[in-house]
């Protein structure tokens, strides 16, 4: 008996299902997002990842803080606004740098603003404060 085109597709998906699912990630993160800030905190070990959130931000700016210790790779903070404008946007290198930067966004649109953070081959632990004011 010969199986069906549909038994055969059902069968790929699944299998591709069993194998997305068995990949681990050494990178462990945590996100905490609340009216006043969103603290963004990343262990990755050697990765390339972007992990993305949206929070609501009742005002026109936010401080910006970036704390990395023995930064090996690249990162990039990025923010846009409630229009999709972008609001701000680093890109860091290290090579076992350790990075401690506070900064302004510029002013955007109250409403739902969206967080990016994107690694290169990072490794370090790294962590992002957004606190609209």
């Amino acid at each position: 008996m010969r199986p069906s085109a549909a038994r055969i597709l059902m069968f790929v998906a699944l299998a591709g299902i069993l194998l997305t699912g068995c990949h681990k990630s050494r990178r462990h993160r945590h996100v905490e997002v609340v009216p006043e800030e969103i603290v963004y905190t990343v262990q990755p070990f050697n990765e390339t990842f972007v992990d993305g959130f949206e929070w609501a931000n009742d005002f026109s700016f936010a401080t910006v803080d970036i704390v990395g210790l023995d930064v090996e790779g690249e990162f990039t903070v990025y923010i846009e606004d409630d229009d999709f404008v972008p609001v701000y946007e680093a890109t860091f290198i290290g090579s076992g740098d350790q990075i401690v930067l506070q900064d302004l966004t510029d002013a955007g649109t109250p409403g739902l603003w969206y967080l990016e953070v994107s690694g290169v081959n990072l490794t370090s632990d790294l962590q992002v404060i957004v606190t609209p004011f």
